[in-house]
């Protein structure tokens, strides 16, 4: 082959049919991996979701909210003996039920008739299948004209496969993988069907709360399609309203009540462990290091600490939080492109990650899997660069690292904050060169 055409043939090869097909294969490979890897493994957090559901269809709607003390503890002494019952390694933990009511109601039958492990590895094999369907919704919305899509399924391959993010999401079996394909939804198909895009945010918003912010986004369309920003908007609000009306129809308003008092539980404290890298935390450590400081009173040893998280503290983050959304909104109304939507997730995404009530190391599988969309606003040496950064600093084996250390935690949670508000800020600026208009 000549030498001036190898170059031509090595182009054809990323971006050809060969490549998606290659693509499609490495997504299915990790698909088969990910589901016998993590199939023998009990997910706490969706226990939860078992718990709750498998109490209401019994009739014992009074243990569904039941929590520790310090909320962060484990499981709930209430469950103790149904845990018990159905344990077989003594390893299976159950953490709080924190979601609206309206899903336990929903998973009642299954919960019923499911045993706990049945059903774990029936919602295993759905975050799968989605995990793979968000990789290519991802790749719809954040790769840059000038990346093949091979090279993009093969960051979010190695994203899947040894971010700890990533471990973690699969290991406790995090329903957080359903809202972010719902988010990443309503980002891909805002134009074409706006009416499916405000549902499905919607839906993750019903699943978790904190997804509403990603509703900022619609504000965001050109204006030459302002009738489906008001489609959009109306889908959103009027899906919200029938799903609340759902809920507290087929529930009980004491179920909701209870809800609003786990909340409230959950938010008066505080969890510091190397799968929540909590930057208020490490304020308010900081913070316990000057004269006169603030303690940081905690309950449980060097590898978790739980606290009472002051008034303070939550008031600077959710000041940074509103602060960077404001920020991101004010940027991103004159720029209208696709690219520009994008980056506005994936900056809303970050900053819930840093200044949001907790910064479990699962949330970061999103702004990961959106961060290739930074190539629309710097040079593809920078991106690289980025990409590297970001990879080394979320992978599994840096983060054993920390442990094998014996000092996770400061410095852990220092890198981790360091890692991502260089991101976050890489993000703004991107955002901030795309063109007005």
């Amino acid at each position: 082959m000549p030498l001036s055409s190898a170059p031509i043939a090595r182009a054809g090869f990323f971006f050809g049919p060969t490549a998606d097909r290659l693509g499609f294969f490495v997504l299915f490979l990790w698909a088969f991996f990910a589901w016998n890897f993590y199939a023998g493994s009990w997910g706490d957090d969706l226990a939860a979701l078992w718990f709750a559901g498998h109490l209401h269809a019994t009739g014992q709607d009074g243990l569904i909210y039941a929590a520790p003390e310090t909320f962060f503890g484990g499981t709930p002494s209430e469950w103790q003996p149904l845990l018990d019952s159905v344990r077989t390694t003594g390893r299976e933990k159950a953490y709080p039920y924190i979601y609206p009511p309206l899903w336990a109601g929903l998973v009642a039958p299954l919960a019923k008739t499911l045993s706990p492990w049945a059903f774990q590895k029936i919602f295993l094999t759905l975050h799968v299948g989605l995990l793979v369907i968000s990789s290519l919704l991802a790749e719809s919305i954040a790769r840059p004209d000038w990346m093949p899509r091979l090279v993009f399924r093969l960051w979010v391959v190695a994203i899947l496969m040894f971010s700890a993010p990533a471990t973690a999401l699969l290991w406790l079996n995090q329903p957080t993988t359903i809202v972010n394909f719902l988010v990443l939804l309503s980002v891909a198909v805002s134009l074409r069907r706006p009416i499916i895009a405000g549902a499905a945010l919607a839906v993750a918003t019903a699943i978790k709360i904190t997804p509403f912010v990603f509703a900022l986004q619609f504000f965001q369309r050109p204006r030459r399609t302002g009738g489906g920003t008001r489609r959009i908007l109306f889908s959103f609000a009027l899906c919200g309203l029938a799903l609340g009306v759902l809920s507290v129809a087929t529930m009980g308003w004491p179920m909701h009540y209870a809800f609003l008092e786990q909340l409230k539980l959950a938010a008066s404290k505080a969890v510091w462990a190397l799968m929540n890298p909590s930057p208020r935390l490490l304020v308010l450590d900081l913070a316990n290091q000057l004269p006169q400081g603030p303690e940081l009173a905690a309950i449980g040893h060097r590898r978790q600490i739980v606290t009472e998280i002051p008034r303070w503290a939550v008031a600077l983050g959710e000041a940074m939080f509103l602060g960077i959304c404001a920020l991101t909104l004010r940027v991103s109304l004159c720029r209208h492109g696709p690219q520009a939507r994008t980056l506005t997730v994936l900056s809303l995404s970050i900053a819930l990650f840093l200044f949001g009530p907790v910064s479990w190391l699962h949330y970061l599988v999103l702004p990961l899997m959106l961060a290739p969309a930074l190539g629309a606003g710097m040079s593809r040496t920078g991106l690289t660069a980025i990409l590297a950064l970001l990879f080394i600093g979320s992978s599994m084996t840096l983060a054993k690292s920390f442990v094998r250390l014996g000092a996770e935690l400061m410095p852990y949670t220092l890198m981790i904050s360091a890692l991502w508000a260089i991101a976050l800020a890489a993000t703004l600026i991107a955002l901030a060169r795309q063109p007005r208009h």
